[in-house]
């Protein structure tokens, strides 16, 4: 049995439409086939609610990360991630408090990556 030792990740970016979701999934299942790997999909659009506070998506991402983890060798699906850290100009007052969020937030997903990485090593 062949098994991969990629330590990092990969992002898939694009407009909307393009099919990045389906060429993920595609992935996911040759991945199971011909690595026996386990898919972790989280759909991002369902944190990004009024109430959600930013602590609840850091907590939901580090439980993803987590099995991600726990189901090593894994493929983890972060689908739409743009809903809850979108790309914002620093330099714009009116969404400084959305870009600190977005910032949190991706700070927190490159910590929790370089974490899982040396745990599934």
């Amino acid at each position: 049995s062949t098994k991969s030792n990629v330590s990092s990740g990969v992002i898939i970016a694009g407009k909307s439409g393009l099919g990045k979701t389906h060429l993920a999934l595609t992935l996911s299942i040759l991945t199971q086939i011909y690595f026996q790997t386990a898919t972790v999909y989280m759909d991002c659009r369902q944190l990004q609610t009024s109430s959600t506070s930013v602590n609840a998506i850091l907590d939901a991402l580090t439980d993803a990360f987590v099995l991600s983890v726990q189901y090593s060798p894994s493929l983890l699906i972060l689908d739409d991630l743009d809903c809850i850290a979108p790309e914002i100009p620093n330099d714009d007052e009116s969404m400084k408090t959305l870009f600190h969020q977005s910032k949190l937030i991706s700070d927190h997903i490159r910590f929790l990556n370089s974490e899982c990485s040396s745990l599934a090593a």
